[in-house]
């Protein structure tokens, strides 16, 4: 029994004990609380990419290239533009004019680099160059025409017997023309042509001239023989003249040695009326080039 009471007398002061130990701190509870610190996230700053560098040197050689292809393509336009070439090749020029502006606004910004701008002159030149070389082919062609149409009319006035040195010339420049064409030097071929159709021209009028005025003498001097034998008859009726009198000759007498003359025909000298196969296929190879240069164009 006894045993029993000690154990209930010490769950008691257990019990007593505990409660006196749990029971709050007034002071604690009035204490204010420390704020709670909340880390802000490390923010990592980008790297600036580092300027490119731009080789000097080089961009201001590519500047100046694309200013000479520049100059050179207003050069060729001005050209087309004088002859009338555009006719010929109406596509290439309306594509060079188109780039020719676009050009002409980079030229204007300081941020376009050299070789930038000497790509778009390029493009620009060879636009206009094709407008060039298929027009002044078409040009040379029917310049050849008109100088062998002047030609033909030469040779009826017999020009190369009458005026050889200059009949030769001219034919010499036909020839030339010819030559320098099959080189696709059409340019010059124009003013070969030209200058052997002015010649030929002139000589035709200057001769058909002469002609002229020599059937004019010649008419009137059959007239005054005529006018003469006329005079001569009635003479003989009047006042015959005898037989064997001094200064007069016998109607069966040469009087002037027999002349042969070179045949006039012979001094001609013939030039091809069209072009030689070879030579139109030098400008169809050329043709074909000339689209591979400006991307293929067909």
């Amino acid at each position: 029994m006894k045993k029993i009471a000690l154990v209930l007398v010490g769950t008691a002061m257990l019990l007593s004990f505990v409660s006196c130990g749990s029971k709050a701190d007034p002071e604690a509870e009035n204490k204010p609380t420390a704020p709670e610190v909340v880390e802000e996230p490390v923010v990592q700053e980008e790297e600036t990419p580092a300027p490119v560098e731009i080789d000097t040197s080089a961009d201001k050689a590519a500047r100046e290239a694309a200013m000479k292809s520049y100059e050179s393509a207003l050069a060729a336009k001005e050209k087309i533009d004088d002859w009338e070439l555009a006719q010929y090749d109406q596509k290439h020029y309306d594509e060079g004019n188109k780039l020719l502006a676009e050009l002409e606004a980079l030229l204007k910004d300081e941020s376009i680099s050299g070789e930038e701008l000497q790509e778009k002159a390029k493009a620009v030149h060879a636009q206009y160059n094709s407008v060039l070389l298929l027009g002044f082919k078409k040009v040379a062609k029917e310049a050849r025409e008109s100088a062998y149409e002047s030609k033909k009319m030469a040779d009826s006035v017999k020009a190369g017997v009458a005026e050889k040195t200059r009949y030769q010339k001219a034919v010499a420049d036909f020839k030339e023309g010819d030559t320098l064409y099959a080189m696709q030097a059409s340019e010059k071929a124009i003013d070969r042509y030209i200058s052997a159709d002015d010649e030929f021209y002139d000589l035709y009028n200057e001769l058909t001239d002469k002609r002229a005025a020599a059937q004019a003498a010649i008419e009137a001097a059959k007239k005054a023989v005529a006018e003469v034998e006329v005079l001569a008859g009635e003479a003989d009726i009047t006042d015959p003249v005898a037989d064997g009198t001094e200064g007069i000759e016998a109607e069966d007498a040469v009087l002037l040695e027999e002349e042969s003359f070179a045949n006039p025909d012979d001094a001609v000298e013939e030039v091809p009326e069209t072009m030689t196969e070879a030579v139109v296929e030098n400008v169809t190879d050329f043709a074909n080039k000339a689209s591979n240069i400006l991307g293929g164009e067909k």
